[in-house]
């Protein structure tokens, strides 16, 4: 799933971390969309991103709060 380069505000980033249908996806691509350190944190406190095999956070200013949370996530390791 691509949502990438899609300009979205801080309510529609979180719907997008929160959405139901991430836990089927194998390839999800959010580049370009502004989602802070914070919003990746909550995206990689999910456990039910097993089947994810590659995820694009590229574009975004998530720093090294943000990418450390993903490297620590369990839910991420695949």
């Amino acid at each position: 799933l691509s949502l990438a380069n899609i300009v979205l505000g801080a309510e529609a980033r979180a719907a997008v971390v929160a959405m139901p249908l991430a836990a089927r996806l194998r390839r999800w691509v959010l580049a370009s969309n502004h989602f802070t350190a914070t919003e990746v944190a909550a995206l990689a406190d999910r456990d039910d991103l097993a089947r994810l095999r590659a995820l694009d956070l590229s574009y975004n200013a998530i720093g090294n709060a943000g990418a450390s949370a993903l490297f620590r996530s369990p839910h991420l390791a695949g």
